[in-house]
């Protein structure tokens, strides 16, 4: 149930925004974009993510944690990064400890 909560109070957060903006500008924005620019900022988007879950793989290997799958840190680290992104001084990236 609390799961659910939280889907739904995140998909009206980001409904709200998308109404508060010009949407028809920003379409319009990304409708100009050079795709072979994004698709290279995407690959190293991606590499430098891998490269932090690496990272994070290696302090958990040190620390004991064997049985985590590369794949899992990646998605928990993705997790981390988006709660960083809204909240104050990046403390949200502290989360990743909860996500299973």
């Amino acid at each position: 149930m609390k799961k659910v909560m939280t889907a739904i109070v995140g998909c009206s957060v980001i409904i709200f925004l998308i109404f508060q903006t010009n949407v028809i500008e920003l379409f319009t924005i990304i409708l100009t974009i050079d795709l072979r620019f994004l698709i290279v900022a995407m690959l190293f988007y991606i590499m430098i993510n891998l490269v932090q879950a690496a990272r994070i793989k290696v302090v958990l290997l040190s620390q004991g944690y064997k049985n985590i799958s590369t794949l899992k840190i990646f998605w928990i680290h993705m997790a981390g990064n988006l709660m960083g992104d809204a909240t104050p001084g990046r403390t949200g990236y502290l989360s990743i400890v909860s996500v299973r």
